[in-house]
């Protein structure tokens, strides 16, 4: 099993609101009528795949970052794979549209991590994480599970979240959960300090066959920091959630 966890108390979707409606105007803006040129990418990590998977063909993947991102550009980054007899590469660009506007893109600018990951025994993936910033404190991040098949020869995006800077995940690997991600991300609800304790809204997948499935989704009752300064609840929104997470798959028949 492992983890990942973003606990920075800047990093609240309220800030995140801001830097992406400032992002917006910027971008949209009438002033900003000069011809923009062509971002150029740069191979952040490359990773041949053939001795992680049992394929026909010898695939390697590749992160791609833009010159702008560092200049939070609207330039997203690329995930790239490449078969040997391949003319080009197969990339895709890593966006995400508003739930309420999804006209409106997310462009996750600068490249997290790149990494093979087990799913479950015999099972593997590229996990793949991207990140957007409007430029202030707040980010919102995208992560990918991109699966091998091996009767197409080919990679398929298994599961994609995106979630708030201080949004939490788990990919279980063995045990009783093992085949399983966990997903928690912070509501903020009316009157709550800025800095203070969230409830999360928990999201439960579960591997069938290549893809992820969502089994279980609901908001816990019980709340959890955000802040390293805040040692009155716990910051394990998932570990948190563990035991209430397996009574309601068992009542579901998960």
């Amino acid at each position: 099993m492992f983890a990942f966890r973003y606990k920075r108390p800047s990093q609240l979707c309220w800030a995140l609101a801001i830097n992406i409606l400032a992002l917006a105007v910027l971008k949209n803006s009438a002033l900003a009528t000069d011809a923009q040129p062509r971002p150029i990418y740069k191979v952040v990590k490359t990773i041949s795949l053939k001795s992680f998977f049992k394929m026909r063909s010898d695939w390697s993947v590749s992160a791609y970052q833009a010159n702008t991102a560092d200049d939070l550009g609207s330039d997203p980054a690329k995930l790239c794979f490449v078969r040997p007899k391949d003319k080009h590469e197969n990339c895709t660009k890593i966006t995400s549209g508003m739930p309420n506007d999804p006209t409106f893109l997310f462009d996750y600018q600068a490249v997290t991590d790149l990494k093979v990951v087990t799913l479950k025994p015999g099972v593997s993936a590229i996990l793949f994480h991207a990140q957007f910033s409007g430029g202030g404190s707040g980010t919102k991040e995208q992560i990918s599970l991109w699966t091998y098949d091996p009767r197409s020869d080919w990679f398929w995006p298994a599961l994609i979240v995106s979630l708030t800077g201080i949004g939490q995940y788990k990919v279980f690997n063995s045990g009783p959960l093992s085949g399983y991600v966990i997903v928690g991300d912070p509501e903020w609800q009316t009157g709550e300090p800025h800095f203070g304790a969230h409830q999360f809204h928990m999201t439960v997948y579960r591997l069938t066959g290549l893809f992820y499935l969502e089994v279980l989704s609901y908001l816990a009752k019980q709340k959890y920091s955000v802040s390293d300064d805040d040692n009155s609840y716990p910051s394990d929104a998932i570990d948190g959630e563990l035991p209430q997470i397996r009574t309601l798959l068992k009542s579901i028949g998960q």
